[in-house]
């Protein structure tokens, strides 16, 4: 009697898994199905780890639960935590149910470490962003500080701001904040670069081994890493500077901030003629206003991409731009131009630029995505329903979107790039090396299936 009335009440406690009504799988460079994935919610493959929520029903409530699968659809690491964030370097961190913090594992699940945090922010050039509650001043909600890939803290979390920085994928420098005493930079092993100065208020990222600094009198100038100013610093308002053609982007009237120009690292203007807004240079081109439209503009002033749009993105690093038109506030329809600002289509935009194994994923205006090779033909006739895009793990900044759901956050000249291929998503900047990729670099992708549809799948 005892032993049946525990069973009830463990039954009433634990009734299993949801169901979920989506079908997922992974799939191949020839679009067929290696394995299907019994899931909730899925998310990129991450050095061969993908992420999986499911969710429990306990006493008649869903608890969400997450844990890995490996590309072949392997539980790897059980799917038993309350949280558990990508794998985006060799390591991740985990959350268990019922816990308050964070803590590192490696890609078996095995704990590194004793540390734990609250929070856990980006990661960039094998380094984590950690952040504990600040209980010392109501500067900031969290103290942050970093940890490397291996499991090593770097830097204690003590900084009430924390801004990561990298050049050119190497050499990390971190802008940290400390409370009455401003800003300065630090490397990854904790040291100071350079000293902190109060008048620290605004940041740009290393470039090139470049920032943007601005002294006690309010001047700015851009500064190397060796602290020597490259460009003088002036009252002028800098946006951004680009460094590899040492160009920066002036803003002329502060109050309006309706004047943009173009200068080099003397501040001698590229060219006359002035914009209503204006994006950094990037890849030799950029994003500019006038007269309430955008348009693309290269080093010598002449318009590549004319001034008759609603907005633009400068992809140049990826061989094009885009264009598009607004009606409502929804995108009526999108326009494409080579690097020479001729007119071409999506399809011969997105197969001419660089490509991640050869193919690429394209939805269509009844919001489907196909896989397509190199050539621009399809690699199978079955659509879609969405493509879960790898972002971080790469070398190719690389431009999608969709064409039929015509939603778009941020506007032309935000700087944006990168839309998700279904939801058109803004996910990074222009120039910010937003790094997405179709396919893992085990040449696996993870996708949502269309119901009702047939897919090939692999032979065994």
């Amino acid at each position: 009697m005892k032993f049946t009335l525990l069973i009830v009440a463990l039954l009433t406690l634990f009734t299993g898994y949801s169901q979920s009504d989506r079908e997922f799988a992974v799939i191949n460079v020839r679009g067929e199905i290696i394995h299907h994935i019994n899931a909730e919610e899925v998310f990129p493959v991450y050095n061969d780890r993908i992420r999986i929520k499911r969710s429990l029903i306990i006493d008649g409530v869903a608890v969400p639960i997450y844990g890995y699968l490996d590309h072949k659809g392997q539980e790897v690491i059980p799917i038993d935590y309350e949280d558990a964030k990508d794998f985006l370097g060799k390591t991740t961190w985990v959350k268990e149910r019922g816990q308050k913090k964070y803590y590192q594992i490696d890609e078996y699940g095995s704990r590194l470490n004793d540390l734990e945090f609250e929070k856990i922010g980006d990661y960039s050039n094998g380094a984590w962003s950690v952040m504990v509650k600040n209980t010392y001043s109501d500067d900031s909600e969290y103290l942050k500080g970093f940890v490397t890939d291996h499991g090593e803290l770097i830097i204690a979390p003590k900084y009430a701001h924390t801004y990561s920085y990298f050049t050119n994928g190497m050499n990390g420098l971190i802008c940290v904040g400390l409370e009455n005493q401003g800003h300065g930079y630090m490397d990854l092993e904790g040291r100071i670069v350079i000293e902190f100065e109060q008048k620290q208020k605004e940041f740009t990222n290393f470039q090139g081994g470049l920032v943007q600094r601005t002294e006690h009198s309010g001047k700015t100038g851009i500064m190397s890493s060796t602290q020597v100013w490259l460009a003088e610093p002036t009252s002028l308002k800098i946006k951004g500077f680009d460094h590899t053609d040492s160009i920066i982007t002036i803003i002329y009237n502060e109050k309006t901030k309706s004047d943009f120009g173009f200068t080099n690292f003397r501040y001698k203007p590229l060219f006359t003629q002035r914009f209503e807004e204006a994006s950094t240079f990037k890849s030799g081109h950029a994003e500019v206003k006038s007269l309430g439209k955008w348009g693309i503009v290269n080093k010598r002033g002449a318009l590549v991409v004319p001034l008759k749009f609603d907005g633009v993105f400068n992809v140049a690093s990826v061989n094009y731009f885009v264009a598009y038109n607004l009606e409502a506030g929804l995108i009526t329809e999108w326009y494409y131009f080579d690097i020479n600002g001729n007119p071409i289509t999506q399809l011969e935009a997105l197969s001419n630029r660089p490509l991640s194994h050869e193919v690429f994923f394209m939805s269509d205006s009844k919001n489907e995505v196909y896989l397509y090779d190199a050539d621009g033909e399809k690699i199978q006739d079955t659509p879609y329903k969405k493509v879960f895009r790898i972002i971080g793990d790469g070398g190719h900044q690389i431009l999608s979107h969709d064409i039929s759901r015509k939603e778009i956050i941020g506007g032309g000249g935000s700087e944006a790039v990168f839309h998700d291929i279904i939801t058109s998503r803004i996910i990074g900047g222009a120039g910010s090396q937003t790094v997405t990729h179709d396919f893992s670099d085990k040449g696996v992708s993870v996708v949502e299936l269309l119901k009702g549809r047939e897919y090939p799948s692999i032979r065994r």
